[in-house]
């Protein structure tokens, strides 16, 4: 008799040969794709870190701040008095708002584009001088992620400012900011 077929015994074990192969290609897969998802969420939030900080270090150290105080008696939001332009530092909703209020005077000795202002709706007026809206910056939040908190402490010599941010698959990382500011002598 001239057999030219598979056994029965040889089909079940090729079967189970091939589900093993492609069962562990599968879980080699999922376990890259894992890896790649939760690195790119860490980087993504180290980067916001570092454009934060960096946010708050061009806004903040460019000159001599007068006075810096608590909005509507809340450590969550801080307004830094400048000579020509005022920081406005404060959570709304679980995000980071750094605003910038700049005077007309500060806009044309710095030759800025008067259409990057808000509307005059959103004005401070201090020290008998009006204070515009310009460029606003919000930190967005990676998906997980949320603020915990931001405190503002002053003493004699420094402003330290603390923003806690973080995220759940990261629960002991902490990729928020510590700022320590120097108050002018």
């Amino acid at each position: 008799m001239n057999n030219r077929g598979f056994t029965l015994v040889e089909l079940v074990a090729t079967f189970a040969l091939s589900s093993a192969i492609i069962f562990l290609l599968i879980s080699v897969v999922i376990v890259i794709k894992n890896i790649y998802v939760n690195y790119e969420l860490k980087t993504n939030l180290i980067i916001n870190q570092a454009t934060l900080s960096s946010v708050l270090n061009e806004k903040l150290i460019d000159e001599e701040m007068i006075t810096r105080s608590a909005c509507n008696d809340s450590n969550n939001c801080n307004l830094f008095y400048y000579d020509d332009y005022i920081v406005k530092l404060f959570l709304d909703r679980g995000t980071v708002k750094v605003y910038t209020y700049e005077t007309l005077d500060y806009i044309n000795a710095h030759n800025l584009s008067t259409s990057d202002y808000t509307p005059s709706s959103d004005l401070i007026n201090y020290n008998s001088k009006i204070y515009y809206l310009y460029n606003p910056y919000i930190y967005k939040l990676s998906n997980g992620t949320k603020i915990e908190s931001l405190n503002v402490r002053e003493d004699l010599n420094f402003i330290v400012i603390k923003i806690s941010i973080k995220n759940k698959l990261y629960l002991d990382k902490d990729f928020g900011i510590n700022l320590v500011y120097r108050k002018p002598i």
